[in-house]
Order: structure tokens, then C-alpha cells, then sequence
């Protein structure tokens, strides 16, 4: 009878909500990356800068994030910005409210698709690549890892990152309105940092990312207004540092060991 309630009791963890924990993250000013124009969904982008961000993790996060206090993060939504300063925004380096969960139940929250194969794809860079950019500093290959990210969520025509003005898919390297001669040097840097990008997604195309994982990270201001939904104002989503285990799984994994343990002691008693 034993063996029997601990394998309901197993079993049922399945059906824990993974649910996500609240608490805040400062993000700062000194953004990482190179700039690199992007075209995505009819739409040319210009940023700034094109990379990794910093952030520190806040009160209530400790147990989604594992990571050191400070670290970089990169975007995983890319039709929000948070950085603006307007409508009263705070402008980084700012404390926002956070949400923490596992990149793979991220949804996009402006209902973008993306594929489950993409965000375990996603994971699979950030954790490979992430930490290694940051400890040697490599601009170029920051952004080529946000790149890579972006087009393993959003591309759905092709794996290969292309610089181009005619590209029929959804994501590329712009370099429209380039003049090639007077900016051949720009367009010399995106075609660089694109075969980076590339080198990722090769390496992510034949890699194993079934259990590969990160967190996912929803920077808001919240918003005191009846009228809004989601009661916050212009959040963004980035994916950070490997996620510890949530406690669904960690419930499981307890019952699935006591179970194997009131197994064995059934088993020797009857030795």
C-alpha cells in the first residue's frame, strides 16, 4: 500500500503549475554589443547597440536564477522595449519588478509565435555561449549570440542568418538603405558578425537541447490602472542564467526517490 500512495503522490506533482516567481532586478546602463541594423516582420530596426544587457538580480529571485548576483542577460522579445524613457519610465540603471519562470513555458507576450524547439534552442545558446562572451569581453560575439537567439525564436524559413535587403523571411541582418561603397566597412562588420552567428546555429542545429533550459525573465513597471490587463506597463522579456529546478519537479523527483526506496526496503523484507 505504501509503494501505491507514493506513486499517486508521484504522479500528481505532474500536474503542479510551474508558475512564475515575482521579485525585481536592477538593470543597468552599460549595454553590450556592437550595432547592427535588423529587418524583422516588414520592419527595419535600428538600435543603438546590439548585445548583451547587465542586470542584478533583486529580492525573491534567488531560487529561479542560478547565477551570481550580477550578470548579463540578452532579449528574447523583440517587438518591446523598456529602455525608453517615456510616458515615465524609469531610464537604466532602474530597479524594475521581475518575473522568473524556464525559457521553455515562455510565451511571447505579443503573441508572436515560437516554437518549443526554438526556446530549448535558445537555451541551449545562452548557456553555452553566454558566460563565455562575457568572461572575454567579445563584442562581437555578444551580438552574434543575440542574433542567434532571435533566429532560433522568430526565423520559420530558414537556420541560416543572412545580410541582405531581399531576404523573404522574417528575420535578417538589414542593410537596407547601405550604400555599397561609402559603407562597405558597416556592411563588412554585419557580414563578420553574421558568419558568427552562424557558426551558432550550426552548432545548435545537430545538438541534443532536449534538457536544455534557462530562465525566463519579464522586466515590467507595474501599472496602477484599472484599464490594463496585466497591470503592468511595458515589459520585456530576456532569457538569464540556468534555472534551478522548479518546485513541481523537485517535489517529483523526492516522491520518485521515496518510492524507489519503499521499493527496495519491500524487496529486502521479503529476502
Amino acid at each position: 500500500m505504501r509503494i501505491r500512495v507514493l506513486s499517486i503522490i508521484a504522479l500528481a506533482t505532474l500536474a503542479l503549475p510551474a508558475g512564475a516567481r515575482a521579485g525585481t532586478i536592477t538593470l543597468y546602463n552599460d549595454f553590450e554589443g556592437l550595432n547592427v541594423h535588423f529587418y524583422f516582420n516588414g520592419t527595419t530596426f535600428t538600435p543603438f547597440t546590439l548585445g548583451s544587457v547587465t542586470m542584478s538580480d533583486g529580492a525573491g529571485l534567488t531560487s529561479e536564477l542560478n547565477a551570481p548576483n550580477v550578470f548579463e542577460s540578452y532579449c528574447v522579445d523583440i517587438m518591446t522595449d523598456i529602455f525608453e524613457s517615456f510616458d515615465g519610465l524609469p531610464e537604466p540603471p532602474a530597479t524594475y519588478s521581475a518575473d522568473a519562470g524556464v525559457m521553455s513555458g515562455w510565451v511571447d507576450p505579443t503573441g508572436l509565435p515560437s516554437p518549443a524547439s526554438g526556446k530549448l534552442q535558445a537555451a541551449y545558446l545562452y548557456d553555452k555561449y553566454a558566460e563565455t562572451f562575457a568572461a572575454t569581453d567579445d563584442q562581437q560575439g555578444r551580438t552574434a549570440l543575440q542574433l542567434a537567439i532571435w533566429e532560433v525564436l522568430y526565423e520559420t524559413t530558414s537556420p541560416v542568418l543572412s545580410v541582405s535587403t531581399t531576404d523573404t523571411g522574417k528575420f535578417h541582418v538589414s542593410i537596407a538603405g547601405l550604400n555599397p561603397v561609402t559603407d562597405a566597412a558597416q556592411i563588412a562588420s554585419y557580414e563578420a558578425i553574421a558568419t558568427r552567428a552562424n557558426l551558432l546555429l550550426a552548432d545548435v542545429a545537430t545538438a541534443d537541447v532536449s534538457s536544455s533550459e534557462a530562465a525566463w525573465l519579464q522586466l515590467y513597471v507595474p501599472n496602477p490602472l484599472p484599464n490594463d490587463p496585466n497591470h503592468r506597463i511595458d515589459a520585456q522579456d530576456f532569457i538569464g542564467p540556468t534555472g534551478v529546478p522548479e518546485p513541481a519537479s523537485v517535489l517529483l523527483m523526492g516522491a520518485g526517490m521515496a518510492t524507489l526506496a519503499a521499493f527496495r526496503s519491500r524487496k529486502s523484507r521479503r529476502g
